[in-house]
């Protein structure tokens, strides 16, 4: 199998049980197939959120994680009640991001 980055996840991110009026979980999956993760293991995971409106995504949780401590994050500033956001994430093996 090369040696290659991951494939761009297939399962989207999904809202967890700790949502609230001004708070917001957000859940993934962990990949561990290795040919979804480019034949190397996944190391970390990026997620992106928009501002609510439809704008711009933006940078949530960076690649400091390991996939084995975290597969959910409690986003706590900047939820705004009755907003729709839309979220997106990447992963990352040794040879870079998907």
């Amino acid at each position: 199998m090369a040696k290659v980055v991951p494939h761009t996840p297939v399962t989207a991110p999904t809202r967890g049980s700790l949502t609230n009026d001004n708070q917001l979980e957000v859940q993934w999956d962990f990949i561990s197939d290795l040919y979804l993760s480019g034949g190397s293991p996944i190391l970390s995971y990026s997620l992106y959120i928009d501002d609510g409106n439809g704008g711009d995504f933006k940078e949530v949780d960076g690649d400091t994680k390991s996939v084995y401590t975290l597969n959910s994050i409690v986003i706590q500033s900047g939820i705004a009640s009755g907003a729709t956001y839309r979220l997106k994430y990447k992963v990352k093996n040794i040879y870079g991001f998907s």
